[in-house]
């Protein structure tokens, strides 16, 4: 019951992050839009999901700056629990100034909280 809850919001999310300017791309098998979506369906990857990666423009500062910053959201790894985070790390796409952000869905978690808790960027 609760990883299906952190699966329905971290799908959620995805698909409210795919909305926002400031998101270079998400990645996230779940989404129709990912390459890995049709193996997805296929082989059921309900209620596991529950990371999303997301692709932010900036420079190493900032990116950093901004992920220590987020409100409701722990700067820490996550291996499953009732709290939101963002993994301390994060990697720099080669031959861009873009980054890999991950975001770890909590079981008590909702949608509107971690959306809110990632803007301002």
């Amino acid at each position: 019951m609760l990883f299906r809850s952190a699966h329905n919001t971290a799908i959620k999310v995805a698909k409210e992050l795919i909305k926002k300017k400031w998101v270079v791309k998400v990645n996230f098998p779940l989404l129709k839009s990912h390459n890995s979506n049709r193996l997805a369906v296929e082989y059921n990857m309900k209620p596991t999901v529950m990371n999303i990666l997301m692709e932010i423009p900036g420079s190493r500062r900032d990116v950093e700056k901004w992920i220590k910053s987020r409100k409701n959201l722990t700067y820490a790894t996550s291996y499953g629990g009732k709290d939101s985070r963002i993994d301390p790390w994060y990697k720099r796409i080669e031959g861009t100034s873009n980054y890999w952000i991950r975001i770890s869905i909590g079981y008590e978690s909702s949608c509107e909280d971690v959306i809110e808790s990632l803007e301002d960027f």
